[in-house]
């Protein structure tokens, strides 16, 4: 599987997935790790539940791409028609069919484990190390990561009403890093621990996201324009972003044709009601309206909102002023495009950092 495109439809490609630690090809096998073996008998249960029965592997986002054959029959979903009335191995009115693939013709075969050992009623040493994965994960975690899970932690808890509960979470935290869990306790009003803290020192940078690959491919770019703009400038930019394979949106005064010089109509696709920042990667401003206030000033929010999230911003011709009055220039992430020649390529790098965390936000 590759994965190098968005899905087309949010529903059947995403929220019908039914991920599965147990759906393994030929080569893999299962180890004896207590998360692994309870999350083979959860994740049934869970699919069965969230889509609607027993027959989630015959929806076409999880149906095998070779033909298969099973015993399964009825149940909600259903989509195979099946002839015959046999619904089990070892029979004799199909013949014994279907049947498992042997394993001299590509079919599954568990790795075969030695194991040695006595059979006791009792839990190895290894459980009772509750903090050592979290507190790895914790310091594998970038400046910004680590901000964002003290803001996950201060949202859920500052809901909990119990403030015994919020204090016994906090006192929890402590034995991952003393540091979180003073922070989260001085947001959700309770004591901070005044001691705590893990023996686990190293990090793996493979868990920080932000040592992941960034490229712009994929990405959506709203565009702020109205009439007016600045033709042939705007095209060429709209070009190479489009070559850089960015998916871009404009977004008007009004849905449908809107006109800029040298005779270039651009067709709009939103306008600020049928459209929000939070949709998009990125924003490129052209230009505003020298007539429309409002439009302006929902403009202005729009950006604000993107330079908020850390986002890229870009500007040409009018729309570097969006910048300028929010005293947005000179920020990280925040491209103006002067010379509007050498503008794509630098925006596009800045669209494939993705977001730029060091950008202070007051």
């Amino acid at each position: 599987m590759t994965l190098n495109r968005n899905v087309d439809n949010f529903f059947t490609e995403t929220e019908q997935v039914a991920f599965h630690p147990g759906h393994v090809v030929p080569g893999i096998d299962f180890t004896n790790d207590p998360l692994l073996q309870g999350r083979l008998f959860s994740y049934i249960d869970t699919q069965l539940l969230r889509l609607g029965g027993p027959n989630f592997h015959e929806i076409p986002i999880n149906r095998p791409i070779v033909q298969f054959h099973n015993n399964q029959r009825e149940g909600f979903g259903r989509r195979t028609i099946n002839l015959g009335k046999v619904s089990y191995h070892r029979n004799t009115l199909a013949g014994n069919t279907p049947a498992p693939v042997p394993p001299e013709e590509g079919g599954y075969e568990h790795y075969q484990e030695k194991v040695d050992g006595r059979k006791i009623r009792a839990r190895s040493e290894s459980f009772t190390d509750h903090f050592s994965q979290a507190t790895l994960f914790w310091n594998s975690m970038s400046p910004a990561e680590k901000r964002h899970i003290i803001d996950a932690f201060s949202f859920e808890l500052g809901k909990v009403k119990s403030e015994y509960i919020r204090q016994e979470a906090v006192n929890m935290f402590a034995n991952v890093n003393l540091d979180l869990a003073r922070t989260v306790a001085k947001r959700i009003g309770v004591n901070p621990p005044a001691s705590g803290g893990s023996s686990v020192t190293s990090a793996s940078p493979a868990l920080s996201q932000q040592n992941t690959i960034f490229k712009p491919d994929t990405r959506r770019v709203a565009v702020i324009l109205t009439k007016g703009f600045h033709g042939p400038d705007v095209q060429f930019v709209l070009n190479r972003l489009e070559d850089a394979n960015l998916f871009v949106e404009i977004i008007s005064e009004h849905q449908g044709h809107v006109t800029g010089t040298n005779g270039i109509t651009l067709k709009a696709d939103h306008t600020f009601q049928t459209a929000k920042s939070v949709q998009y990667d990125a924003v490129f401003i052209v230009n505003g309206s020298e007539t429309n206030r409002n439009f302006n000033k929902k403009a202005v929010y729009f950006i604000d909102e993107a330079f908020s999230h850390f986002k890229p911003i870009g500007a040409t011709h009018g729309g570097i002023a969006f910048l300028t009055v929010n005293q947005f220039d000179g920020k990280p992430g925040v491209i103006i495009g002067n010379d509007v020649r050498h503008f794509p390529d630098e925006f596009i790098k800045a669209i494939g950092h993705h977001r730029f965390w060091n950008r202070k936000i007051v």
